[in-house]
């Protein structure tokens, strides 16, 4: 006997097949697109972001409805290109291409955190650059120190990891030394004077961390990647372990520098932050430069070097236990007892004279040929 379906119930079941209420969408209908803004840079690199959208699809795959991805919705990474060339900050989802003369190519990988789960691979290019570009002189110096056997780097700011060499010594192992495929050397007297100036051996100094000095207009004359460069610069030391310098006025290396007595990884080192400036800087003076919110700003265009407090000693063995340090140059004023090196500790910085036979630290700067 068949069984007979109320009337009113087939009413309801109509309706309800008519019902307007949207269906939920499927995943199949919804996709996420990312895109770097911008894509490309020149020679110079430089900063860019991340963005994604969400896309709804019809039937037929024509979008429906679009939202913007939010930032913590998704993660990027660099899938491949170098990391020393280009940096990412995932909570912004920015990223900054370093410059550089030759072309360079980056794939950042984007993946959504939420269902559905999506992932899509952006590539960036950074081009050929059309002439040689300049570069912060503070980029030649190696990050780290030469360690005790001459070999290798240290990887620490540690006071006592560094190797000590006499001036004869480093001048035979590091006048030409090749690490990693990278060709290295001991700096001369004037390539160390395009990173921190001839003393004037007395307070205030040029670059004084516990005196206020202001120097405008001082002379150099340095070596900047065997270029010979002849310029004005200012200095200003405000007495708080900082002291700054606007350097090479007048020519293409024009740069701001600030150098600390510091910390680092709960060392003692000084540290030098340089900033390489554009023909829109000419116009900046040294009291600009002395103020915070210049370095807040721009960072990314900043060089930064962390030199430790390793010590020297007068004869073997060499200490280590000091919060000041002496780097050798290649350099010696034709005198059989000392050569010139870079100093540092808690008073001030610059370029002085030592013992030959008294071992220091060689911080090496990368060869430009």
């Amino acid at each position: 006997m068949k069984k007979i379906v109320p009337i009113i119930l087939l009413a309801i079941m109509a309706l309800s097949c008519n019902s307007h209420e949207p269906s939920k969408v499927s995943d199949n209908n919804i996709k996420a697109v990312f895109k770097a803004n911008p894509a490309t840079f020149t020679a110079e690199g430089g900063k860019g972001k991340i963005e994604g959208v969400l896309l709804e699809l019809d039937k037929e795959g024509k979008v429906v409805k679009e939202s913007a991805i939010p930032d913590k919705e998704f993660t990027i990474s660099l899938k491949s290109g170098s990391e020393d060339q280009l940096t990412i900050n995932n909570e912004s989802k920015e990223f900054t291409i370093k410059a550089g003369e030759d072309e360079a190519s980056f794939v950042i990988e984007a993946k959504t955190t939420t269902k559905p789960y999506y992932t899509q691979e952006i590539t960036l290019v950074r081009k050929k650059a059309d002439t040689p570009i300049k570069k912060n002189p503070l980029l030649y110096v190696t990050e780290y120190n030469i360690d005790p056997t001459g070999l290798a780097f240290v990887t620490s700011c540690a006071p006592d990891v560094s190797g000590f060499f006499t001036f004869d010594e480093a001048v035979e192992k590091f006048k030409e030394i090749t690490i990693d495929n990278v060709k290295y050397h001991l700096p001369t007297f004037e390539e160390w004077l395009a990173i921190v100036p001839w003393s004037r051996r007395q307070s205030p100094d040029y670059v004084d961390f516990d005196e206020t000095g202001d120097f405008p207009n001082m002379e150099e004359e340095v070596v900047i990647a065997g270029e010979k460069v002849t310029s004005l610069n200012d200095y200003k030391a405000l007495g708080d372990n900082v002291s700054y310098a606007l350097r090479f006025k007048g020519t293409e290396w024009l740069s701001a520098w600030k150098y600390e007595y510091t910390q680092f990884d709960n060392y003692p080192v000084m540290t030098i932050t340089s900033r390489l400036l554009g023909e829109n800087d000419k116009s900046l003076t040294i009291d600009q430069i002395c103020e915070p919110a210049f370095w807040e700003n721009n960072k990314e265009k900043d060089v930064v070097r962390h030199f430790p407090a390793s010590g020297f000693g007068l004869d073997l063995p060499m200490r280590s236990d000091a919060p000041f340090a002496f780097f050798w140059s290649a350099t010696s004023p034709n005198d059989p007892n000392f050569a010139y090196g870079m100093y540092f500790d808690a008073s001030c910085a610059g370029m002085y004279t030592g013992h030959r036979i008294s071992g220091r630290s060689v911080r090496l700067f990368r060869s430009s040929k």
